[in-house]
């Protein structure tokens, strides 16, 4: 095999022979790896040792020894009491309903089987309620949240349901203990057939003013 023209002279050799090239040395990839893994115990070790030095003698920054700080204004302002909008009339736990007037209730669900307060068989679409508040015979709409549950008659009572309590009787247990007990509104309204909420839950209505409030003409 004749060599290039020109190889002989790079190479120092005879020219028109072809010298051969020593062969490389095996990489030696042991050593390396060995030192890079050593090298990463070192950096994590000092590391370690760095952060247990300065937690022992309090190197890093105590931001609790920082004094407060008290700024003074020689402008002083008058106080001024803030009240929150009340979202129902005062009124107390017993106090007797007014027609169209929401009332915030606790609701619950019974089911009791046998007779009501009124003598009459259970069934769905009456409600247990303390009479104080909501007469018996009478009705009401309620709401659960913003979810209308319907118009119910107040048909019941019972010796929990004190105030503002209104329990809503359903034919299934199992489906009283997965109502629970929810917080809700309720308004006291005429028989089926006549105008109620519509199922639209009403603007609560702002409190009275107080005997006497008022300029006097």
């Amino acid at each position: 095999m004749t060599a290039p023209e020109g190889y002989d002279r790079l190479r120092g050799g005879t020219p028109g022979a072809l010298t051969a090239l020593p062969p490389l040395a095996p990489e030696r990839r042991g050593p390396r790896v060995v030192h890079v893994l050593l090298g990463a115990v070192l950096v994590v070790a000092a590391g370690v040792g760095l952060g247990v030095w300065n937690a022992r003698h309090g190197v890093a920054p105590q931001y609790s020894d920082i004094a407060p700080v008290t700024a003074i204004s020689d402008v002083l302002l008058e106080p001024v009491l803030v009240r929150a909008p009340r979202l129902f009339p005062r009124r107390g736990p017993t106090e007797r309903a007014r027609p169209g007037e929401p009332i915030p209730v606790e609701l619950t669900v019974y089911c009791l089987k046998g007779r009501t307060r009124r003598g009459r068989w259970v069934r769905e679409g009456i409600v247990a309620a303390d009479p104080r508040v909501f007469p018996l015979a009478s009705y009401v709409e309620v709401f659960a949240g913003k979810e209308y549950l319907g118009r119910f008659l107040v048909d019941d009572t019972g010796g929990v349901i004190k105030g503002q309590i209104l329990d809503i009787w359903k034919p299934s247990c199992l489906d009283a203990i997965k109502f629970g007990r929810k917080r809700g509104i309720a308004v006291l309204v005429g028989p089926p057939g006549t105008p109620g909420t519509g199922g639209v839950l009403p603007a609560p209505q702002p409190d009275a003013p107080p005997p006497g409030s008022g300029s006097g003409r």
